[in-house]
């Protein structure tokens, strides 16, 4: 899968996981779920687990420079959101670490 917003969000259309989306969005170099290891232009994953919800780390992947954000629910991160029903199939389906 090309590492495009366009791309991301085909492979989440075809996996039924796209709730909603801006048609365009930034370049991305790549994306991670964990915000520690985002740097400039990467795509943070906030993934719901049992131990903790990524979604509380939101502000920290801002800070290291996140593009923009994939999520459960809409935040008000001040990035462009990728909204999905499922962000742990999410993360599967788009090979994130």
């Amino acid at each position: 899968m090309p590492l495009t917003w366009a791309g991301i969000l085909a492979e989440l259309r075809r996996g039924d996981l796209l709730a909603s989306a801006p048609a365009d969005g930034p370049p991305l170099s790549g994306l991670s779920v964990d915000s520690r290891t985002i740097q400039r232009q990467m795509l943070y994953l906030a993934v719901r687990g049992s131990q903790a919800d990524g979604h509380q780390f939101i502000p920290d992947a801002v800070r290291r420079g996140a593009a923009a954000v994939l999520v459960e629910s809409a935040q008000s991160s001040g990035l462009p959101e990728i909204v999905v029903r499922d962000s742990q199939q999410a993360a599967l389906l788009l090979g994130s670490s």
